[in-house]
Parts: structure tokens; sequence; C-alpha cells
């Protein structure tokens, strides 16, 4: 086994529909890891069973940290949360859904023995469903008006799909950031600005459309645009 040990953050929000299909995934996909490893399980006071299906899967899960919230934070505080108590020289962390698949990880850590920074760019694809249609042409929006704005050379910050070394990222986990979804904006932003050397890897991004989302279309596009006007005020 190697030397290596890799921390990987799994936000969890009302994911019971698919908790236990997307960890056994993990489990299929983790065996063939050639690094030592820890899954750090981010319960972020769901409303659903997903809090009762993580307590259920402690004990079968050896190699992990559950970690509960209180209350609920949103997913940059989920992150940050499992960024805090985990122990590995490389972290990443991954979406709960599984949309783009685990198999992916250990080519991201490969990564990492040259770049500071390994991060998702996703290929969409997903059937003819009018919500999946819609939420796919808002993120393929929201990474293009993201570059125009802020002028960084990056294809996707949104993936939650990204992997780095620690001691490159400790500075801005400590600074006071977004607690929710333009977090990632800010993640990668950090990396640009502080001239990390970042690597963009594509993945197929496969959409689940039977997955109830926990992202409100309306709402969080309106919270992402007032974040990217605020935090382009604050860079001037």
């Amino acid at each position: 086994m190697s030397t290596k040990f890799v921390s990987i953050i799994l936000p969890c929000y009302n994911e019971a529909d698919h908790l236990e299909n997307s960890i056994r995934l993990l489990q299929k996909e983790s065996k063939k890891f050639k690094f030592d490893f820890e899954f750090i399980f981010v319960e972020d006071k769901s409303t659903d069973n997903t809090r009762k299906l993580l307590k259920n899967l402690e004990l079968e899960l050896k190699n992990a940290q559950f970690i509960y919230h209180d209350t609920n934070k949103g997913r940059g505080a989920a992150v940050k949360t499992g960024f805090a108590a985990s122990k590995g020289d490389n972290v990443g962390f991954i979406d709960i859904d599984m949309e783009i698949s685990p198999r992916y990880i250990p080519q991201f850590i490969d990564a990492l023995d040259v770049f500071d920074v390994a991060i998702a760019n996703r290929k969409y694809y997903s059937d003819s469903v009018v919500r999946a249609l819609i939420r796919d042409t808002l993120s393929k929006y929201y990474k293009n008006l993201n570059k125009k704005i802020l002028k960084h050379s990056f294809s996707d910050t949104e993936a939650g799909y990204k992997f780095f070394r620690k001691s490159t990222l400790e500075e801005f986990f400590k600074t006071k950031t977004n607690d929710h979804w333009f977090w990632d904006t800010e993640f990668v932003m950090h990396c640009f600005n502080s001239k990390l050397n970042v690597i963009e890897i594509d993945v197929e991004f496969l959409r689940d459309n039977t997955k109830k989302s926990t992202v409100n279309v309306i709402a969080d596009s309106i919270h992402y645009l007032n974040q990217l006007r605020k935090y382009k005020k604050q860079q001037k």
C-alpha cells in the first residue's frame, strides 16, 4: 500500500433516496485505490432520513468519520467541517450523488504528484428531461458568466469534485468564505489569485433525473448572481 493518505469529504444533505447506492459504489471503487484513505461524511442537518442512514452505516464503514451538524449550514460549510477533521496530506471533496463517478479519484490523486490542485471539468450527459435540461443550461450559463466577470482561466469552477495538497490550501480554509454553493467559486479564485499549479480533468457528468435536487433553481440562481457581484466588487 502506498504511503499516501487521502481524506475524501462527502457533504450530505437530503441524500436518503440514493445514499446507500452511492456508498456501495464508493466502497466498490475504493477497493481499487492504491493509497490509504478515509471518508469523511458531513451530515448538514437533513430533513429526510439521511442522518439515520449514516448512523446505521457507522459500524460498517471502518475507514470513515461521521460528523453531524446541529443546524443546516450549507455545502461550503460542510466541506470546511470536513477539512478541519481531515488527516490526509491530500484532501478532496466529491458530491455524494455520484453524478461524477468515484472511479476518477485515483486519477485526481495521481495528478497531485505534479499539481497543487486537481479540479473536475464536467462534460454533461443526461436524458432529455426538462428539469435536467434547465439545470444543465443554467450550469453552463453560470460557467460562462463566472469566467467573463472574474476573468480567470478555468472552464468549470462549480464542480463538486476537487482534490488538493492540504498544505497549499490551509490558509484559504482559515479565511472567511461563503458557506453555500458560491464557496466553490471562492476556492477556485483563491487558487487562481495565488498562482497555484492547477490541472483541470475532464469527467463525465451523468445527470440522475430521478434524484430529488437540493438546489432551488430560482433562489440559488439569485443567491449565486448576488454573490458573484459581491465578490467582484471586493476584488477591486
